[in-house]
């Protein structure tokens, strides 16, 4: 699909810093969106557990991603753990059981997101790389 292409290749072109400032503006407007999961009520830990299970796909991450990850939330290595720990589900579970209860511009804002937490070092795996491709459609 040429449009996530094209939004993928935008985000790998851009500098370190520039995607974490862009991840943290962008996390900010997910949470504006007041998205909760699973009863929870706090529209922060959607996002955090999005961005978590982004990069922490079966468990493995890179030292790149973490350190992306804690830039982007502000937690350090304690939390970023404690968070790996408590985070029981994939992004595809997070997101198949909310993706058809979001409206466009959720989606479009989550598919930005994740595509900043994928660039940092380029790889995306493939269910989520359909995952996303779903949010832009």
């Amino acid at each position: 699909m040429k449009l996530w292409s094209e939004l993928f290749q935008s985000v790998v072109d851009m500098e370190y810093d520039e995607l974490v400032s862009e991840a943290r503006k962008c996390y900010e407007r997910i949470r504006e969106f007041g998205i909760v999961y699973k009863g929870d009520s706090d529209p922060k830990s959607f996002v955090t557990g999005l961005a978590v299970a982004a990069v922490a796909t079966d468990r493995q991450f890179s030292v790149l991603e973490q350190s992306f990850v804690m830039d982007v939330l502000g937690i350090d290595d304690d939390v970023f753990f404690n968070y790996i720990c408590e985070t029981d589900e994939t992004l595809v579970d997070i997101l198949e059981d909310i993706i058809d209860t979001l409206d466009i511009e959720a989606k479009s804002e989550i598919a930005y997101f994740l595509s900043l937490l994928c660039a940092c070092d380029m790889t995306v795996a493939p269910d989520e790389n359909e995952l996303i491709r779903r949010l832009i459609v």
